[in-house]
């Protein structure tokens, strides 16, 4: 399994990135930073706030520890918010207070867009988690055509229409395909002959 590194963008095995802990679900959480990135980070950190692991908060004006403030990327590189968390949740609940009936508003569509996205993985017989595993896994690609999927698009979950066991993950065109061919193997094997036989471009 791989996983991108938010500082070089590259995907890499997990193994290179280090071990943050677990989640409620029991695995292991990893840094957003692959192992061979965090030492650059850190560097540019020390650099830009200081060699003491420490920066300033622009709001409250007290030194806190990096883990204190949320991280931006900013021209393909991590820093470090200029304010920190417990600042930014006293300017969110300061908002929330002024702004009550549209944050309920909000809350109560994100809400109804969460169970709406559970349900559909349930329907599956797979978690929203297993499914990022996956993702991972296949790199964000089909895994028929190896391509990612359309613009605004997700891969669709595959499943076997007799047992509704999950398959894997597949763009919207390779999905329907197989649909099309009814899950044959033997029609499949005669299309691959036939395009063997009669010319393909693929």
């Amino acid at each position: 399994m791989q996983k991108l590194c938010r500082e070089c963008g590259t995907r890499k095995p997990h193994e290179n990135f280090g071990n943050k802990g677990y989640n409620s679900a029991g695995n292991i959480k990893r840094d957003s930073v692959c192992k061979d990135c965090r030492s650059l980070v850190n560097r540019r950190f020390r650099l830009l706030y200081g060699a003491d692991g420490q920066k300033q908060c622009s709001k409250c004006a007290h030194y806190l520890n990096w883990d204190c403030f949320r991280r931006k990327k900013q021209d393909g590189k991590l820093y470090l918010h200029s304010s920190c968390n417990a600042c930014n949740k006293i300017g969110w609940d300061k908002w929330v207070a002024n702004n009550k009936e549209h944050y309920k508003k909000v809350k109560k569509q994100g809400q109804d867009l969460l169970h709406s996205q559970h349900k559909k993985y349930e329907r599956r017989g797979i978690t929203k988690e297993q499914y990022d595993i996956v993702l991972e896994s296949q790199e964000g690609l089909c895994a028929i055509c190896q391509e990612p999927p359309n613009d605004g698009q997700s891969l669709a979950m595959d499943h076997n229409h007799q047992t509704n066991e999950f398959r894997g993950l597949l763009c919207k065109e390779c999905n329907r395909a197989l649909g099309l061919f009814g899950d044959n193997i033997n029609v499949l094997t005669n299309a691959v002959t036939y395009l063997k036989e009669r010319g393909s471009y693929g």
